[in-house]
């Protein structure tokens, strides 16, 4: 079952696993969406997960909030796996210096769906 809360935020539940699913563009627009997102994977006692793999490009404001998710549930002893994105939006992420916090250093890349 998929609750979409914009065109760029969802959260899907599968069995016991809560997985925020992210798509285009994620910024300023879609903070507020993203935060209650945010808040209900920290209230999640199951599994959660963030699929980022069809994010074009992620701005600071999503940046600051999935670092603040990180941490929330770091502090509980708990992760949230992130699945993707794509080389664009790590690209930013890793100029910024938000790769390793956030977990990408590890990761497979995942395609550009923007570029062939």
């Amino acid at each position: 079952m998929e609750q979409v809360l914009s065109p760029e935020i969802a959260l899907a539940r599968a069995a016991d696993t809560l997985t925020l699913r992210l798509r285009g563009v994620v910024g300023i627009m879609g903070a507020a969406e993203l935060y209650d997102a945010a808040v209900a994977l920290t209230e999640h006692t199951g599994a959660v997960a963030i699929d980022a793999t069809a994010v074009e490009h992620f701005d600071c404001s999503a940046a600051q909030i999935l670092l603040a998710l990180r941490g929330a549930l770091g502090e509980g002893g708990r992760t949230a796996p992130l699945i993707g994105p794509a080389e664009g939006a790590r690209g930013y992420l890793a100029l910024a210096g938000l790769a390793e916090p956030l977990g990408l250093a590890d990761l497979p890349r995942t395609p550009d769906p923007v570029r062939p």
